[in-house]
């Protein structure tokens, strides 16, 4: 017996006298056999979560399109009992849930069988690249690898880097079998408010950050999380108005009129605040890192391919 068609509408290769459509409703079908197998029509209806009355109109769809009464009936009233017909459709509809729970159980075991643990990757990088550089490619990854498992970690350069972990950051440790690339070159400028430049003035130059409130300045790493001191090349030196772990919240105070930021220009908060133009660009590297060694997993080189050539684009 044959039980769904194309359509996935019920669908008997040997038809009984019953004269079963071959498009009729199986759910009508189910509810029919739930019936069958409850003491009466008020247990059926709770265990369909619908109510006694819905459910004797099914039956009597049921009926209709059979053309056969199903249930026995007294003067007034539908009784739990079935007729011969309703008999040999109990039987037939006993057959088809065998069946499909079969069918389910099979498919439970192959989908079971056929699973693959999917490959991690970990990503240790900082606030400000996990917001700015790096949603894109990492998306753009995903949907070309649907086996894959990533866990992105904002700290600051690990001490030791394991298989199956890469490192994105300006600043990368010492290792041995440490492969390092060049990702991207991030050019930054210093921002502020429009309401701040017009109460403190601009600054002419770096050296006249001095007199403002800075929020973060070396912004090596694209993140305001790593205690660095805070220098330039002149061993110009700055004592920062707010230093803060959360470069959301060092974006926000620089919009509340608190302070100048520096920021890469791919930061969306460049788009809002005032661009110091009196000020130089600055530009950082942000290298990718990754132990090169026969263990590690092929999806880490992978996607460190995937990557370079993401950013050449």
């Amino acid at each position: 017996m044959k039980i769904f068609n194309d359509k996935g509408h019920l669908y008997l290769m040997n038809p009984t006298k019953l004269n079963i459509p071959n498009d009729i409703d199986w759910d009508l079908l189910k509810r029919f056999n739930i019936c069958t197998h409850s003491s009466s029509f008020v247990e059926a209806a709770k265990k369909l979560g619908t109510s006694q009355a819905s459910l004797l109109r099914q039956m009597d769809v049921l009926e209709t399109e059979l053309g056969k009464n199903l249930f026995e009936r007294t003067a007034k009233y539908r009784s739990m009992e079935l007729t011969p017909d309703g008999k040999l459709l109990k039987s037939i509809t006993d057959q088809i849930f065998e069946i499909v729970k079969k069918q389910v159980v099979e498919n439970i075991t192959k989908k079971t069988v056929s699973y693959e643990p999917k490959k991690n990757i970990k990503i240790i990088t900082t606030p400000g690249l996990s917001i700015t550089a790096l949603p894109d490619p990492i998306a753009a990854f995903m949907d070309l690898n649907s086996n894959i498992r990533f866990e992105l970690v904002t700290e600051t350069t690990p001490r030791k880097l394991n298989l199956g972990e890469v490192v994105i950051r300006n600043d990368l440790l010492q290792q041995t079998n440490l492969a390092v690339n060049l990702l991207i070159t991030l050019v930054s400028n210093f921002y502020a408010s429009r309401k701040y430049l017009e109460k403190y003035g601009i600054p002419q130059s770096f050296n006249d950050l001095i007199y403002h409130k800075v929020l973060s300045f070396a912004y090596f790493n694209v993140s305001a999380t790593d205690l660095y001191t805070l220098r330039h090349d002149r061993s110009t030196y700055l004592e920062p108005t707010i230093q803060s772990g959360y470069i959301g919240f060092l974006v926000n105070m620089a919009l509340k009129d608190q302070g100048i930021l520096e920021l890469p220009e791919i930061h969306p908060a460049t788009k809002i605040l005032e661009k110091i133009i009196t000020i130089p660009s600055q530009t950082m590297d942000i290298f990718v890192g990754y132990l090169d060694v026969a263990e590690q997993d092929p999806i880490i080189y992978n996607f460190i391919e995937f990557l370079l050539n993401f950013f050449k684009r």
